[in-house]
């Protein structure tokens, strides 16, 4: 398993070019290292499938998921021996554990649910769609969660709790999620990307502000709790997530360079309905004078949905170049300084946003993180829509709270600087 996404399909060449289909990413890596390790473990006979897996990917794996694995590899390798029998082939053997738990036993053959061709290569992948089916869930349902992000990143004990309860709640709502699809093709996908996202947010204790409250609904501005898919109906998950990535720009599909994601762990910021609070002065550096906000006709008086994302490919940074009006969108010298940063893992880059009640979006400007040594993370540029490169005073005061949300240090910003600004 090489990339986040699937085998490429047939018609596709046998990946000997650099594209998105074949990047190794580090999250790839990890997700390899974990199977490969549960694989050793029981082609070796140190343990059996739910105790492997259990160890090398979650401890709190079910014992109906692993079953649903195995039986999952199981099933396909008796297609393929059947197939080879005349051939005097099929020289694996997957039977059910002594232990009971559908431990697997494997003499190194082919026939085994880690190698077993009908089962998707990518071996995450593979545990989505068992746990999809412990779940009691339809195999087409099964099929479209196993397709969202759940599938792309191996999470930590509560990431993948969670991504279990966000599985069991597709298949419950497979029903629902049937009738959205209709005219959102995507739509089981769609929600379970979102509710990752929330997830991934309140776990920083950020505000985040569900989308599917009432839009006259006034939330206090406390610490969200941990985001669960528990309550919610698919219907107005979907609004939320709609909504949530209005100013999410994607180029799936297209010939492009994924960037991994920050070396550090840091998050995004997200407010669904932000404000400043009234009477706000902020002062810009290199600006005469501080900016009142919050109060009426100043910026941060009207609700707006506010958000700090990272950017992880090249053509999603050339496109925040093109929105800003900076050297990104068509300066070529430019593009290699940023990129080369974002290989060699010592920079970030971050798009903020604003998507205002009219529905207007509104781009803020472009971070740039310097992960330093001893763990210590620096906002090194922050530039602002032209004609002005100066940071907006609106998005200088949200930078702020981003930057103190992840522990940030955004004092050191010095655009005039010669070497903070080279």
């Amino acid at each position: 398993y090489v990339g986040a996404e699937d085998e490429p399909e047939e018609g596709e060449g046998d990946g000997g070019s650099l594209t998105t289909a074949v990047a190794c990413t580090e999250e790839a890596n990890l997700v390899s290292r974990a199977f490969f390790l549960a694989y050793a473990d029981v082609a070796t006979g140190a343990a059996g499938a739910r105790a492997a897996l259990r160890a090398r990917v979650h401890a709190g794996l079910s014992k109906r998921a692993v079953g649903a694995l195995v039986a999952l590899g199981t099933e396909a390798a008796g297609e393929e021996e059947g197939e080879d029998e005349d051939e005097g082939a099929g020289n694996g053997e997957a039977t059910a554990g002594a232990d009971g738990d559908g431990a697997q036993k494997a003499d190194g053959g082919e026939g085994t649910w880690w190698t077993s061709a009908r089962v998707p290569s990518n071996p995450l992948r593979a545990l989505r769609l068992a746990q999809c089916a412990a779940a009691g869930g339809p195999d087409w349902a099964a099929r479209a969660a196993a397709g969202s992000s759940l599938s792309k990143r191996l999470g930590d004990d509560a990431g993948e709790a969670f991504a279990a309860d966000a599985l069991g709640w597709a298949m419950t709502h497979a029903g629902e999620l049937r009738e959205l699809e209709a005219t959102e093709p995507r739509a089981t996908a769609v929600c379970l990307n979102f509710m990752a996202d929330m997830h991934e947010l309140s776990g920083k204790h950020a505000d985040v502000r569900d989308l599917e409250v009432d839009d006259d609904e006034v939330l206090d501005a406390g610490p969200a709790a941990p985001y669960s898919p528990a309550g919610r109906t698919p219907k107005r998950v979907l609004a939320a997530a709609d909504r949530y990535y209005a100013a999410t720009v994607t180029f799936e599909g297209e010939d492009d360079e994924l960037f991994e994601r920050n070396p550090r762990g840091l998050t995004g910021f997200y407010r669904a309905s932000a404000r400043i609070p009234r009477g706000t002065e902020v002062q810009v550096p290199y600006v005469q004078g501080s900016e009142t906000l919050g109060v009426e006709d100043a910026p941060g008086a009207e609700a707006c949905q506010l958000k700090v994302e990272e950017i992880r490919s090249l053509k999603r940074l050339i496109h925040e170049g093109k929105m800003l009006g900076n050297c990104l969108e068509n300066r070529y010298s430019s593009q290699v300084k940023y990129v080369m940063r974002i290989r060699q893992r010592s920079s970030s880059y971050w798009s903020m946003t604003a998507v205002r009640e009219c529905g207007r979006v509104d781009f803020l400007g472009l971070l740039e993180v310097w992960h330093l040594e001893g763990g210590k993370n620096i906002v090194h540029q922050f530039e602002g829509p032209r004609p002005r490169t100066l940071p907006l005073a609106e998005g200088w005061y949200w930078m702020q709270q981003w930057c103190d949300q992840e522990g940030i240090d955004w004092t050191t910003w010095e655009c005039y600087s010669n070497f903070w600004g080279y």
